[in-house]
């Protein structure tokens, strides 16, 4: 199992993991002074002073005089005394009274500390996954009774017990004060706990000792941080790394992951497999009951082959008997975007939906967003199964472009959480889903509930930028940074060199281009930028074009891939509409009533139009639309079948929208017609489907409708 999910409790060091010193030591010892008239003393004389006074005391007198049953402000005042006569400074009695009374006071509230941002963040985040928090320091009584509670860290709802040294007489780094640790939890097996502190010596090694868990934090950068990790230790920058480390390994248990991988055993072998759905993320508030897998593959009509011999029930019926895995792979290919799904997969009491890819063309989407299918989905947080070629490596360049479309979109000031909405957000810009059917705040929901691993995800590539100045993060209180960026061209110009060529092209024959030569004295063409608006705004259309296509191509394939049986859940499913008629055109394949040359011949037909979508979906416009249909209507007859295929109405159709409601002889919801199939008037013999639709002038029979 993951170590999160087998964790009952996480221990935490104090100084330097939670909480710092503010300022010098000599800050406090000068305000002391200046108090009773005194001039202050000598900074650099004072804290050296102190080093040795304190080291003297803590070996005479450890844990605070524990042992010595030395009370603590005896044990103070002695050090306080000693670092001032090594420092030079011997004052008489009556004046240290009153220099010491300063001090001690000073130190025994909150003033000479500062809290971690993060700190009180995570402490509540472990708790909140049912953890226990405790706290173990080389500490007196006051850190838990006074300085803690005053930095806002409470027991009770940042930290559920401590183990103090000045309290317990053991110090770090004695294995003991962990042993005590493992008692105060409540008798919990080492391997339970995970402690996390900023010293290998004091924290990391004799924790492990015992057999815990541990982890350093190096929020200083120390030169010792390197042999740190040689050694084999876990070092992280701050806390907020720490949640993302401990969230990563909580993306999936390995028992959930082990039984996930075991269905591939099922399937002939794949190269490539990831897996995702919200149900695989505890945290995720979009629940939903399908596991989705992505399964890429050298070869799909050889794997296609192979998966019908035992797998043939995962497949619609009329295609099995019709064409098998040519025809599967072909409706994949030619008519939606290269990927074949399978849904509605019962194995070991789960549901499943699989799709098939050519590994070529996954690694093409991810590089060039040809598609913009895939590498969409794979901008979100997924688990990887199977990787053969390292194509999680490849996504880099997918995710790094994600970042820098989602930037140039965005204004000068935003949240992190903004942030991860646009990247989300930009494979369902265009998609018909989203016009009309999908959950409007799906976006929300998916970057909500998989928060930390988007950070996960995207924190790399936010440093890189962060480096380069593109933009500035601080953190803010509730756990998210807030980052601006830079609003000039070159900024722009850096975002764009990072979009995939595809898109570079298309933006630069809209906007133009220059040509330089770059430092290896290749050409380079840049997309030359009048403004920022201007190149997000012809990045957005671009993409939402590449979506739109796709989302229809891929709607068509997924339709004719269900089958008859499934149809109609599959369009409840994904777009919530009623469907009998296409029920019927498939239900009459299943039942063969379709030859297959009649097939083939509509199934080119579709192919046909499918490849022309990219004009015909352009823009949802109403001249566009009539055009198209009226063109149609010319070359083939008034009676050619017209595939009615989304019903949906958007503000830039409403008035096209309109006149075909007062013009439906249903009487019901006026679709925007798209025709993706022609059928000619003498196939009407395997085609028979029902209704009458006048739109105008213009008279289409036989039409297939998805009414909303």
């Amino acid at each position: 199992m993951s170590i999160l999910s087998k964790l009952r409790c996480i221990t935490v060091d104090v100084t330097g993991t939670l909480m710092a010193y503010k300022g010098e030591l000599g800050d406090y010892y000068c305000m002391a002074a200046k108090s009773v008239g005194l001039p202050c003393p000598d900074y650099k004389r004072v804290h050296e002073g102190f080093k040795l006074a304190y080291k003297e005391m803590a070996k005479n007198y450890p844990c605070f005089g524990y042992d010595a049953k030395m009370p603590n402000i005896v044990w103070w005042k002695t050090c306080v005394r000693d670092s001032f006569v090594r420092a030079g400074y011997n004052y008489d009695e009556e004046t240290f009274e009153k220099v010491f009374k300063r001090i001690y006071a000073s130190f025994g509230s909150s003033a000479p500390y500062v809290i971690f941002p993060d700190s009180q963040p995570f402490l509540k985040w472990v708790r909140k996954q049912g953890l226990k928090v405790g706290i173990v320091s080389n500490a007196e009584y006051r850190y838990q009774d006074v300085i803690l509670p005053a930095l806002g860290l409470n027991q009770g709802s940042e930290w559920d017990f401590g183990v103090f040294s000045g309290l317990e007489g053991v110090e770090k780094p004695n294995p003991r004060i962990y042993q005590i640790a493992l008692e105060r939890a409540g008798n919990v097996a080492p391997e339970e706990v995970l402690h996390i502190g900023d010293s290998m010596r004091k924290d990391y090694l004799p924790a492990k000792s015992v057999g815990m868990h541990a982890l350093l934090i190096d929020r200083f950068k120390t030169s010792e941080a390197e042999e740190w990790r040689k050694s084999g230790a876990t070092v992280l920058p701050d806390l907020v790394a720490a949640q993302e480390w401990l969230a990563k390994d909580f993306i999936m248990e390995n028992d959930n992951k082990a039984e996930l991988k075991s269905f591939l055993k099922i399937l002939p072998p794949v190269q490539f497999c990831c897996v995702y759905g919200s149900s695989l993320h505890p945290n995720n508030r979009a629940k939903s009951k399908m596991v989705d897998f992505i399964l890429g593959v050298s070869d799909p009509l050889k794997w296609h082959s192979e998966n019908l011999k035992l797998n043939k029930d995962h497949y619609a019926s009329w295609m099995v008997h019709l064409g098998g895995a040519r025809l599967i792979t072909e409706v994949a290919d030619d008519i939606g975007v290269g990927v074949h799904f399978n849904p509605y997969v019962n194995w070991n009491c789960k549901m499943l939906k699989y799709g098939v890819v050519r590994l070529h063309d996954l690694v093409q989407d991810l590089l060039n967003w040809e598609r913009f299918y895939l590498s969409g989905r794979l901008q979100k947080p997924v688990h990887v199964l199977v990787d053969d070629l390292d194509l999680e490596k490849v996504n880099t360049v997918n995710l790094r472009a994600a970042v820098s479309a989602a930037l140039l979109l965005l204004p000068l000031n935003f949240s992190e959480e903004d942030l991860y909405a646009k990247i989300c957000s930009l494979s369902y810009m265009g998609d018909l889903r989203m016009l009309f059917a999908e959950d409007r705040y799906k976006v929300k929901k998916i970057v909500q509930g998989q928060f930390d691993l988007f950070r996960l995800m995207y924190k790399p590539f936010l440093e890189e930028y962060e480096a380069q100045e593109v933009l500035r993060s601080s953190s803010s209180g509730n756990h998210q940074a807030n980052i601006s960026q830079d609003y000039g061209l070159s900024a722009a110009h850096t975002l764009i060199s990072s979009l995939p060529p595809t898109i570079r092209r298309q933006m630069g024959l809209k906007l133009g281009e220059r040509k330089h030569l770059s430092e290896s004295g290749r050409a380079v063409h840049e997309v030359v930028i009048g403004s920022r608006e201007e190149a997000a705004k012809c990045m957005q259309k671009i993409l939402k074009r590449k979506v739109m296509v796709s989302s229809a191509r891929q709607a068509i394939s997924g339709l004719l891939a269900v089958g008859g049986v499934n149809a109609v859940r599959y369009l409840s499913d994904k777009v919530k509409l009623e469907a009998e008629a296409i029920q019927v055109v498939l239900e009459d394949a299943e039942k063969k009533q379709l030859d297959d040359d009649g097939v083939r011949r509509w199934l080119d037909q579709l192919k046909h139009v499918s490849y022309d979508m990219d004009n015909m979906l352009d823009e949802w416009s109403t001249e566009i639309l009539k055009s198209r249909i009226q063109k149609q209507v010319d070359e083939e007859g008034d009676h050619c079948l017209i595939v009615i295929m989304l019903l949906f109405q958007t503000r830039r159709n409403k008035d096209f929208y309109n006149e075909l409601l007062s013009n439906n002889s249903h009487g019901g919801k006026g679709p925007v017609i798209i025709p993706i199939v022609r059928i000619p008037e003498n196939d009407e013999d395997y085609l028979r489907i029902g209704d009458l639709v006048k739109l105008n002038h213009l008279r289409f029979e036989r039409v297939l409708q998805i009414m909303g």
